[in-house]
């Protein structure tokens, strides 16, 4: 396996998704893992940012374009696919690919953690043993089967159709898409991003849950899980969300759940 014919890759990517591989690799002989799920690791660290240097590809899109064109390459695999997808995210519905590509994407050598700390405190390997201790707790998660604590909170799609949304504040009120995002993936929604919104939109006083693909049904379903919201329908074929929900100023959620 190695990269695919269609990537758009920097040197300098190529070596970072080569770093990861390899990460991964090793973990999978230090865990004895079978060669079956070897294999699906390293498919998933040869795709996950085979398309992150291609034009307009952004740091949450670059995942979900690089899964969607391995499946038209013949990709079945929906774990190595949900892995490629989220990498960047994290995702509730990961089986053991997932989870593994996940920190090896983080921990794989070439990170730079350090930047601001002085070279003599580097080459003295200041930050070795965390690191060794963060690469420790990988194997210990990573081999761990108990999949009680993600079954207490529902996968996106398993209550109805799987909907991607993005979350942006326009509440005026710090924290606010934090708030909902945790509020929609605890009911079962998928948010692939949350921030603020632009600058220009200002605040605004009523939340808005705007449809960019798909019936307005889509717009219901984000509604009734976060509680409130007007349901506008802005089609937008070029995003690759289901609906863009707006926090305003009456979004003041009761939480249930440690934020």
């Amino acid at each position: 396996m190695a990269l695919p014919t269609w990537a758009v890759v920097s040197p300098k990517r190529r070596a970072h998704i080569e770093r990861v591989v390899a990460q991964l690799d090793a973990w999978a002989t230090a865990m004895h893992a079978p060669e079956a799920e070897r294999a699906r690791w390293l498919r998933a660290g040869w795709l996950h940012d085979a398309l992150r240097d291609a034009p307009q590809a952004s740091e949450v899109e670059h995942g979900p374009r690089a899964a969607e064109r391995a499946a038209q390459d013949g990709e079945r695999d929906q774990g190595v696919l949900d892995a490629v997808r989220y990498h960047s995210l994290g995702y509730a519905g990961w089986d053991q690919v997932g989870r593994m590509l996940y920190l090896a994407d983080y921990l794989e050598p070439g990170r730079r953690f350090d930047q601001d700390v002085p070279a003599r405190a580097r080459n003295g390997g200041l930050l070795e043993l965390p690191r060794q201790l963060l690469i420790a707790g990988a194997l210990a998660l990573g081999a761990c089967r108990d999949r009680a604590g993600a079954a207490s909170r529902p996968i996106p799609g398993e209550r109805g159709p799987h909907i991607l949304v993005e979350v942006l504040n326009a509440s005026g009120r710090a924290g606010q898409a934090r708030v909902g995002t945790r509020l929609l993936r605890r009911a079962g929604v998928d948010v692939v991003s949350f921030g603020n919104a632009a600058a220009a939109l200002g605040t605004l006083d009523s939340t808005q849950i705007v449809v960019r693909r798909g019936a307005p049904a889509v717009g219901e379903r984000v509604r009734t899980a976060l509680g409130m919201g007007k349901v506008v329908v802005a089609l937008d074929s070029s995003r690759l969300l289901d609906a863009s929900v707006l926090l305003g100023a009456d979004f003041a959620p009761r939480l249930e759940f440690h934020p």
